[in-house]
């Protein structure tokens, strides 16, 4: 190859390779067959004109590569897009769990979060820490409510003048969030991305990247705190036909019959009887219509995890 085109090769592969996960040097070796009468990889031309008989599989290869010097490029003459407001992820590192990897150029327009301060610590936080796909997306969801929550309050585009009811105002968006698709998230879910929102808060103290950040903008873990949801214990289960429960009810006289605890010490009457005395005691105590229906919930409850 000639220079600089085989420089850009070698240091497209060195930084594609974390994207890939899968390194095929039969793709690599026909890219750079393909790459003949080529000269740099910093152009305008299409990845399909630059290597018109390449699989899609090399093309891909190919972009990944061509994204990495681009951006290397772009950040030598100081016109890299993470000084703007487009992020491309893909440039700046970010890795998938998927074995494929990120297939795709993958932006971010921050002009969609309203305060500048806000926009730029993100984006500061992005470049710097290389937050992993699942991160960056809970801090971004984060963000973007936050951002919302602030842009009617007076004083929010500037950091200094940040209050305590600011951030009541920011945790009470989280308390109402829906996930992206528009549907109702878990308490879980809420909690997720609470904690990134503060965590980058966090992080622009230690590091200084919002200067004359307001002492008062901080959450109270008493106050600020979003309630974990109760699981329904009506609703736990119910995959259970109510035939099958009225059989299990039925037959409450096998409980303690076959290998149960208790039978080395117990006579097999009293085995019986403790067994079908506990059923019906949790039964009541937890409020249930049968004693089947609180074994399944107990089942539930101590159910093997993992």
């Amino acid at each position: 190859m000639p220079e600089p085109l085989r420089l850009e090769v070698l240091y497209g592969l060195q930084q594609a390779e974390p994207w890939l996960r899968i390194f095929e040097p039969p793709q690599v070796r026909r890219m750079v067959r393909d790459l003949a009468g080529t000269t740099t990889l910093v152009s305008a031309v299409t990845d399909e004109q630059m290597c018109p008989r390449s699989t899609v599989a090399v093309r891909r290869l190919l972009t990944r590569v061509r994204t990495a010097v681009q951006a290397a490029h772009a950040e030598y003459t100081g016109t890299a897009l993470a000084k703007d407001d487009i992020l491309d992820l893909r440039a700046l590192g970010q890795r998938s769990r998927t074995p494929a990897g990120i297939r795709t150029p993958k932006t971010v327009d921050l002009r969609t979060i309203r305060q500048r301060w806000l926009r730029d610590l993100l984006r500061t936080w992005t470049i710097q820490q290389r937050p992993g796909a699942d991160e960056f997306g809970r801090t971004l969801r984060g963000v973007e409510l936050a951002s919302q929550a602030l842009a009617p309050r007076p004083g929010t585009d500037d950091p200094a003048r940040l209050r305590y009811d600011d951030v009541t105002a920011v945790v009470d968006s989280f308390r109402t969030a829906l996930k992206l698709d528009g549907e109702p998230a878990d308490s879980a879910y809420r909690m997720s991305i609470a904690s990134h929102f503060f965590a980058l808060i966090d992080y622009s103290r230690r590091s200084g990247t919002t200067e004359d950040l307001s002492a008062a903008f901080v959450r109270d873990p008493a106050a600020h705190r979003i309630a974990q949801e109760e699981a329904n214990e009506d609703e736990i289960g119910k995959a259970i036909p109510e035939p099958v429960i009225r059989q299990l009810d039925a037959h409450l006289d096998l409980l303690g019959q076959g290998k149960a605890r208790g039978q080395r010490t117990l006579a097999p009457a009293d085995l019986q009887l403790m067994y079908r005395t506990l059923s019906s005691r949790s039964s009541l105590r937890w409020g249930s219509s049968s004693p089947a229906r609180w074994a399944r919930r107990c089942w539930w409850t101590h159910r093997p995890r993992g």
